[in-house]
């Protein structure tokens, strides 16, 4: 036995009620794109203005902003980020508070990528010691994450998923700055630490999104006109 339509007026009035939320959240995806845009020309616009030395300012007008900064590695506390991937090999890498020549505020260094195995474990004498280094990079935001980072203890070994902020302070004993740098030269490890390159700026998958859901409200314009004209 065959279900009977839904009343013309019950289907004209779902098929406005889809149609309305689909093409909304394509309106709302196209407003991200266009917000995500213009953070990304502003972060350029950070990125080429010159270097400066990583002394005063706040967070907010360091971010995205080329520092150099002088100082030396505290090799006691590394934070490794596990379960990342270069060039397809699993690693991790590799961030060290550097403690400044002047001053008592630290700054975390993401010094670059290590290959590992099991994407945690790597042997970290396998860096050099450089004493006092000159490092210049890209100053981004440490996050506050949901999860305090994805700490993880596994036989001895602590790693994180990802720098957060109260994480960072509850490791150290003394205090660091809410950024932390990019490193844009590595040093020379006979080739085994790797370079990372800064976030990309690009649209991300808004404008596909907007795709997706005109084609959802399309889609349900034409099937709610057709049930219509057979109820």
């Amino acid at each position: 036995m065959r279900t009977p339509l839904p009343p013309r007026k019950t289907l004209i009035g779902l098929t406005l009620i889809a149609v309305t939320i689909c093409f909304g959240m394509a309106i709302w995806q196209l407003s991200r794109l266009q917000a995500r845009r213009r953070a990304n020309a502003a972060a350029l616009a950070q990125r080429d203005l010159p270097t400066i030395e990583l002394g005063g300012g706040t967070s907010a007008m360091l971010e995205n902003r080329r520092v150099r900064l002088e100082g030396h590695y505290d090799l006691t506390h590394p934070i490794l980020l596990r379960q990342f991937y270069h060039e397809g090999a699993p690693g991790v890498r590799v961030v060290m508070p550097l403690i400044p020549t002047q001053g008592d505020t630290a700054t975390l260094v993401l010094r670059g990528f290590l290959p590992s195995a099991d994407g945690m474990r790597v042997d970290l004498s396998l860096l050099p010691d450089p004493g006092p280094v000159l490092v210049e990079g890209v100053a981004f935001r440490i996050p506050e994450t949901t999860d305090s980072g994805g700490r993880l203890k596994d036989r001895g070994l602590l790693t994180w998923r990802r720098l957060d902020r109260g994480e960072v302070s509850r490791l150290l004993s003394y205090p660091v700055r809410e950024i932390y740098v990019l490193q844009e030269r590595v040093e020379s490890t006979g080739g085994r630490m790797f370079r990372l390159e800064p976030p990309p700026l690009d649209d991300g998958p808004h404008l596909s999104y907007a795709f997706q859901w005109t084609a959802f409200g399309v889609t349900a314009l034409v099937v709610g006109v057709i049930l219509s004209k057979k109820s």
